[in-house]
């Protein structure tokens, strides 16, 4: 009894009957073997039509799966040379071609490049070394592979074209060539060829995979190139502004310099010698800021390194050789301080005028004496109204940066008064406090009377936190 799927009249099989006796089959029983052939016809294509939707289904779960994998694969690097040999050996694998190349256009020079080609079958590859090879630039008007590409759609190539323009690849005898535009957001960056051994035909679905896996590749080859023009840029910026510092810090060398000269001519105890050694003081404070906001980061630097060299700067410029001084910059607590580049300079002047007033002044008539450099942060709590948990929820959270500078000299006199009393140097340090950090300063002598202590509060403008 055939079993035929009358539907579309396709023999699928055959049913046997055999008897131990002879006999002949009635007419109702050939019938009801009909009917069951009918139904076995149409459960066997059933089965297979559901093999074959299984099968289709699997691949392509892995095909999807493959996509993905590879996509975060070339967006895991930004360097372009590896992001490169990336796309072109993924594309291959893809599809399991033999080779791919990679084409960039350059619209400027109307060319287009081979920048990279990957030969799967190559025992000795490597996923990350693509080979670059002879470099090629071909005409685009004269390109059919780059004509195929500013269109932005997959379309087969013959796998010889471009070989009158000198294509290395045309050379290879490889039977097919099929070519995918990578279009990135910005536009048709170039294309991916891929090449085979034998004679193919891509599917719809390996088309649209390719075209999905080119896009991603785009993406991450433009990112590539942004990535690669900022750090030149960067690397511009950097020696530029290495550039500026060495041109400004000579000119604050010359200028403190040309002062130092003019100190020797005069009286080292005039007032005229004490004010240019406040000078020289004060360009050495601004200097120092340069090098430390150059030098590491320009964004931020840490109060103990600026407090270390504006205070090493200042005593070198104003302590006499017959006098021992002994310097203590305290690193705990001001070294996890850390302040932008506007407060640093503040910071450096102030710094310098309070050191340099405390050796001035602060140590007069003694033959040695201690200074001592501390700083250190309180939080501060800017809360809305409410209670209990309503307040932790919108108070708002900032420090407080404390810094000291004291000595262990004369002290102050007992009718010294700030507003009338103080020199230049006092006066410039609480207008800068109160003006410029929007702080206070204060001015006193120390609870066992040796000395004075200057102190200054301010909450920085940049809301940077203590590094932990």
């Amino acid at each position: 009894m055939p079993v035929v799927l009358f539907t579309i009249e396709k023999l699928v099989g055959v049913i046997t009957i055999r008897t131990v006796q002879e006999r002949d089959f009635s007419e109702n029983e050939i019938r009801f073997l009909e009917t069951i052939a009918g139904e076995i016809a149409i459960a066997i294509e059933n089965a297979r039509l559901y093999e074959q939707t299984d099968a289709q289904l699997r691949q392509k779960v892995a095909e999807l799966t493959t996509l993905q994998g590879v996509s975060a694969h070339i967006a895991s690097t930004l360097n372009l040379s590896e992001v490169l040999a990336l796309v072109a050996h993924q594309a291959a694998h893809l599809v399991h071609s033999d080779a791919a190349s990679i084409y960039e256009l350059s619209p400027e020079a109307n060319t287009l490049d081979q920048v990279v080609q990957y030969h799967l079958k190559d025992p000795r590859h490597d996923i990350y070394e693509g080979k670059l090879g002879p470099r090629v630039s071909l005409d685009v008007q004269r390109s059919k592979v780059a004509q195929t590409m500013l269109r932005g759609i997959p379309t087969p190539l013959p796998p010889d074209a471009d070989i009158e323009l000198g294509l290395p690849m045309a050379r290879e005898g490889y039977k097919s060539m099929f070519c995918v535009p990578l279009v990135a957001p910005r536009g048709i960056m170039g294309g991916i060829c891929l090449y085979d051994n034998r004679e193919r035909v891509f599917s719809d679905d390996q088309v649209h995979l390719l075209d999905a896996f080119a896009h991603e590749a785009a993406i991450a080859l433009e990112n590539s190139r942004l990535y690669e023009a900022t750090l030149r840029g960067l690397q511009i910026k950097s020696a530029m502004l290495q550039e500026m510092n060495h041109r400004v810090r000579n000119n604050m060398q010359t200028v403190a310099g040309l002062l130092s000269m003019q100190l020797r001519r005069l009286p080292r105890d005039s007032e005229a010698a004490f004010a240019m050694r406040e000078s020289i003081g004060r360009i050495g404070s601004m200097a120092a800021v340069h090098d430390l906001m150059v030098g590491r980061d320009v964004v931020f630097t840490t109060l103990y390194d600026l407090a270390r060299q504006v205070a090493e700067a200042a005593v070198s410029t104003l302590r006499t050789p017959e006098f021992k001084l002994s310097l203590v910059i305290e690193q705990e607590g001001a070294d996890a301080i850390r302040i932008g580049s506007h407060e640093a300079t503040l910071l450096a002047l102030l710094l310098n005028e309070l050191i340099s007033n405390a050796i001035l002044h602060g140590f007069e008539g003694l033959e040695s004496g201690e200074l001592q450099v501390r700083a250190w942060t309180t939080e501060d709590t800017d809360g809305a109204g409410g209670k209990g948990i309503e307040v932790q929820s919108l108070a708002r959270f900032r420090h407080t940066v404390h810094i000291e500078v004291i000595d262990d000299g004369v002290g102050l006199p007992a009718d010294f008064d700030p507003q009338r009393s103080a020199n230049l140097g006092l006066n410039i340090v609480r207008t800068m406090v109160a003006s410029d950090l929007r702080g206070t300063f204060e001015l006193h002598n120390r609870e066992d009377g040796r000395g004075t202590v200057a102190h200054i509060a301010f909450r920085p403008a940049r809301s940077e936190p203590p590094a932990p």
